[in-house]
């Protein structure tokens, strides 16, 4: 990736690896309406804490420190970015965690964070330009792109998508080892390789969660989109109790046409409610592994905005093939993080 220094700086002010995380990934996604609803269901993926109710101490305390402490951070010229609430967040999260393996990983997150702070510090002082460019290579497939069409902040768009994408399949591998999923080519396990965009015969970019209801109808067995349509027409099972939708083939086609075109949001809610059913699987209201819905939706988010600026499918794909790269990258990371936390544990003793 070739950019001129202030260029680089201006892209790093509020961040590089964590810029706008919350905004992306729980706000844009129409998951979570603000970050203790996000603390509140993270919470509750601990059985123990499941009966904790929006006004339990812990999110009241979260939602005091998200108005009145940021405050008192900003005036204090804290360096704050993207990472500066993930760490709050992560912190909080882990004294909800039993499973020591799931706690190593969160501490190994704020580690990231705190590289974060560093990168963040170095390009608001507009210093360091080796550095820089160092944390860009170490974290980001980006120095053996080839000169691409995209500008410098949509390749970081992307690919800090994708690493944070990393980051939580990295997670889900820990907390959910026996999830079966497909894998890259060093053998880390990766859902999200599925919904790769994809250029269709015609020449048309087929976005994530395009990918994603073609892979799923497919594994289902049907043959084209209108025999699903068809068959969730017949399912009682799934609009019996909604009565605010019309359950005929051609509404139900429209709202996938919705969804696909990101007029409508494919939230967790709409996965359960369409694919439960199809694919004869329970999902617990708590399976963290459905975020990876967010996921897909912002992907596709960006692989659409990407479109209409006028970039073609191919250079588009291009980036986001590159998906593997990142959770290998975090996988040999989280690895290292481990030795070395081996070894401080056996001098400790």
């Amino acid at each position: 990736m070739t950019t001129n220094n202030s260029q680089l700086h201006q892209s790093l002010s509020k961040g590089i690896i964590f810029k706008d995380f919350f905004e992306i990934l729980a706000f844009q996604s129409g998951e979570f309406k603000d970050h203790p609803e996000i603390l509140l269901w993270a919470s509750r993926q601990n059985p123990k804490q499941r009966h904790l109710k929006s006004g339990h101490a812990l999110i009241r305390n979260f939602r005091k420190w998200g108005s009145q402490e940021r405050k008192d951070a900003d005036k204090a010229t804290i360096e704050v970015g993207g990472w500066f609430g993930l760490v709050e967040f992560l912190t909080k999260f882990k004294n909800t965690v039993d499973a020591p393996d799931i706690s190593l990983y969160l501490c190994f997150c704020v580690e990231l964070c705190e590289i974060e702070r560093i990168i963040v510090s170095n390009a608001r002082r507009n210093s360091g330009d080796s550095f820089l460019v160092g944390a860009l290579n170490q974290w980001f497939c980006l120095d053996t792109i080839e000169p691409s069409p995209l500008s410098t902040n949509e390749l970081l768009d992307i690919h800090r998508m994708m690493l944070w994408a990393a980051l939580y399949e990295q997670y889900i591998a820990i907390a959910y080892p026996q999830l079966q999923t497909a894998s890259t080519e060093k053998g880390n396990p990766t859902s999200l390789i599925y919904y790769i965009p994809k250029i269709a015969k015609d020449g048309k970019l087929v976005t994530s969660i395009e990918a994603m209801f073609n892979h799923l109808i497919n594994k289902r067995g049907y043959s084209h989109k209108q025999e699903l349509y068809e068959h969730l027409a017949s399912s009682s099972e799934i609009y019996q109790n909604d009565k605010s939708e019309s359950n005929d083939p051609k509404s139900i086609r429209t709202q996938f046409e919705r969804w696909q075109k990101g007029k409508s949001p494919f939230t967790i809610k709409s996965f359960k409610k369409v694919f439960q059913h199809l694919l004869k699987i329970h999902l617990d209201e708590y399976d963290e592994s459905l975020l990876l819905i967010v996921f897909v939706n912002v992907f596709s988010q960006k692989q659409r905005s990407l479109r209409e600026n006028g970039h073609l499918p191919e250079s588009i794909i291009a980036e986001f093939s590159k998906y593997p790269f990142y959770v290998d990258k975090v996988n040999d990371n989280w690895k290292y993080f481990k030795i070395l936390a081996d070894k401080s544990t056996d001098r400790d003793h």
